[in-house]
C-alpha cells in the first residue's frame, strides 16, 4: 500500500529558457527624437454652461414679449367680415393663449422651466404666422416675411437659451 502513498518517480522539469534576443543592427533601428520642453499646462477644467440667472429670465422673457408684440403690430388690418374659425384653428389659439399665460408666469417668477412654455408658444407663433395666409385671413404682403422672421426668432432664442445654459442647480434641470 505504501506503493500507491509515494509520488510517482518523475525526472526534474527544467525550466524553459527563452531565447536570447538577436543582435540589432544600428543602422535599421528608427531614431526617436528627444522629447520636446515645454510648458506646463494645468489640466483643462471641463467646459461648463453659465448659469441663466432670474434676471436674466425675466430680461429674456420681456425680449420674447416684445418681439411678439412687434410681430402683430407688422400684421395689417384684415379686410372685409372678420372671418369664421374652424374648430381647429380655435383649438390652436386656445392652445397659444395658455402657453403664452405659462410663459408670462415663468418670465414674471425669473423660473427656468418658463423656457418650455416659451419654446411652445413660438412654435405655435410660427405655425399661425404660416397658417394666415393659408385660412384665407390675409394675403401675403412684405409685413409677412418680417412676422416669420420675428417667429424664427421666436422660436430660436428659447431653444439658444435651453440649450447654452443650465439651470443654478447646477444641471440642466429646471430651477
Amino acid at each position: 500500500m505504501t506503493a500507491i502513498l509515494e509520488p510517482p518517480a518523475t525526472a526534474p522539469v527544467e525550466p524553459a529558457v527563452p531565447p536570447k534576443p538577436a543582435p540589432v543592427d544600428p543602422a535599421i533601428v528608427p531614431v526617436r527624437p528627444a522629447p520636446v520642453a515645454t510648458r506646463s499646462q494645468p489640466p483643462r477644467a471641463p467646459r461648463t454652461r453659465p448659469v441663466l440667472t432670474p434676471t436674466g429670465i425675466r430680461v429674456l422673457g420681456g425680449v420674447l414679449v416684445a418681439l411678439s408684440v412687434f410681430g402683430d403690430l407688422l400684421a395689417p388690418t384684415a379686410d372685409g367680415p372678420r372671418p369664421e374659425l374652424s374648430g381647429w384653428v380655435q383649438l390652436l389659439a386656445i392652445g397659444y393663449v395658455t402657453v403664452l399665460m405659462a410663459a408670462l408666469a415663468g418670465f414674471a417668477l425669473g423660473r427656468r422651466w418658463a423656457l418650455g412654455p416659451a419654446l411652445a408658444f413660438g412654435a405655435l407663433y410660427a405655425l399661425d404666422v404660416a397658417l394666415c395666409p393659408a385660412t384665407g385671413h390675409h394675403q401675403i404682403g412684405a409685413w409677412w416675411y418680417g412676422q416669420v422672421a420675428v417667429g424664427a426668432v421666436l422660436l430660436l432664442l428659447p431653444v439658444a437659451a435651453l440649450a447654452g445654459t443650465r439651470g443654478q442647480d447646477g444641471g440642466s434641470s429646471a430651477s
